[in-house]
């Protein structure tokens, strides 16, 4: 997101997978390789304004904020249905993104927009629409388990459409690990419960999430160097909140709110502030101190804890079908990236 940009690393916040993705996307050349190393020594050896061992923990805060989006998204759609939930999550989420940008920036640095909003709608479209919405859908449908696992899948998608775009050259190893990653893919999305559990639809909801996400990488690759994280973040969340301001004003004229708990109310809140906002910004502030690099290998925690997880309060199962598919997929992505 965020990736940055916007949820990645995060399940269904923008700019979280954006580390892995990009490391996949931009290692073409040797020249470019060398700017990776010499940009992970520049900012490994940055001192921050805090202790290294606090910052470790702010960033293990972080991934564990991601992470339990994954159990807390499972409950909050469950009570506000897939458009009241992705809406108004949105609209908050542009609220306060709005408030912290204004008061940084004010007034005037809303020019930036005025000039680019073409572009930046189409990364709003992509990444936080489509991205985030395709996310709670595929939670609605699939399991916690199912979900993050699909998810570790963005370098990969990442890869796939950054040589349709003619950005990427793909070494045969390159491509014996997306065809490995594909393969577990494949065996996973053969798994289906009767009841609750993961099913081929919410497995395809998740895929199309990841996909969309993967697209905002690769338009943003261009178009980020313009800004600084919060005004990109604050421009995509305004925008997708104005789009999806239609039917977040229809879930809520219906009656949408009616049923929901206090359980629902506090799961969509946790999703708006911590995943969208308080993640964000421990992920950014890191970046300064750690590099991307190291920061998105982090997020490989995220689908063994958040199957844990979906265990231990879900009631989810862990079958061997599940654990043979994980370990072709983290090979396939690890032979992928290594490529």
């Amino acid at each position: 997101m965020t990736h940055e940009g916007p949820e990645n690393p995060a399940p269904g916040c923008v700019p979280a997978e954006a580390g892995g993705g990009l490391k996949v996307a931009g290692a073409a050349s040797a020249s470019a390789a060398h700017t990776v190393v010499e940009e992970v020594l520049e900012v490994e050896h940055a001192q921050p304004p805090i202790s290294r061992p606090l910052l470790y923990v702010l960033v293990g805060l972080m991934v564990m904020m991601w992470t339990a989006n994954y159990i807390v998204g499972k409950i909050a759609v469950r009570e506000f249905g897939l458009w009241t939930l992705g809406g108004l999550r949105i609209e908050v989420a542009a609220a306060i993104m709005l408030a912290l940008f204004l008061a940084r920036r004010g007034a005037a640095g809303f020019r930036a927009l005025r000039e680019n909003w073409k572009v930046l709608g189409l990364l709003s479209l992509v990444g936080v629409v489509f991205n985030q919405m395709l996310f709670i859908a595929g939670l609605k449908y699939t399991s916690v388990a199912h979900a993050s696992l699909i998810i570790s899948l963005g370098p990969v998608f990442v890869l796939i459409l950054a040589r349709l775009h003619g950005l990427e050259q793909l070494s045969a190893l390159k491509i014996a690990g997306m065809a490995i990653s594909l393969a577990g893919l494949a065996l996973l999305a053969g798994e289906h419960h009767n009841g609750s559990g993961p099913s081929l639809l919410g497995d395809l909801f998740t895929v199309a999430g990841s996909l969309a996400f993967a697209y905002y990488v690769i338009l943003g690759k261009e178009v980020t160097p313009r800004f600084d994280s919060l005004s990109l973040n604050t421009f995509v969340y305004l925008l997708g909140a104005a789009v999806l301001l239609p039917v977040t004003i229809g879930g809520l004229a219906g009656g949408g709110l009616a049923q929901v708990t206090w359980k629902g109310w506090l799961a969509m809140g946790y999703m708006t502030v911590f995943c969208s906002v308080i993640a964000y910004l421990i992920f950014y502030f890191a970046l300064h101190y750690v590099s991307a690099t190291r920061l998105a290998t982090l997020s490989y925690l995220q689908p063994p804890l958040a199957t844990l997880l979906g265990l231990l309060f879900l009631k989810e199962q862990i079958t061997p079908r599940l654990i043979a598919g994980a370990v072709i997929i983290f090979a396939g992505v690890y032979v992928t990236e290594k490529g």
